[in-house]
């Protein structure tokens, strides 16, 4: 199973105000709100992800990944919050 965090930056200028940002599914959910499901917040550290998107929460265990892979993590996720539509925490758990 795969969680996505997806952003069509490309075509988003044209969509709704709440349609904008990033979007958080996973996959083999299919809910009626998963197009609109926002990331709201991304904690960030050493040993786990915690994804808050607007209908749902995740956890995920990063504990057997490189620090240096979380860095490029961290560095792929601020380009991602150019607008400043969710907030990234970053702890050391």
């Amino acid at each position: 199973m795969s969680l996505i965090l997806h952003r069509t930056l490309f075509f988003e200028e044209y969509l709704d105000d709440e349609e904008r940002g990033v979007k958080v599914s996973l996959e083999g959910d299919c809910y009626e709100e998963e197009p609109f499901n926002t990331l709201d917040i991304l904690k960030i550290s050493n040993e786990e992800l915690e994804i808050h998107a607007k209908y749902r929460s995740y956890i995920v265990d990063v504990s057997k990944i490189d620090n240096r892979e979380i860095s490029e993590l961290h560095r792929v996720v601020e380009k991602q919050n150019h607008d400043q539509r969710f907030v990234i925490k970053m702890s050391g758990k």
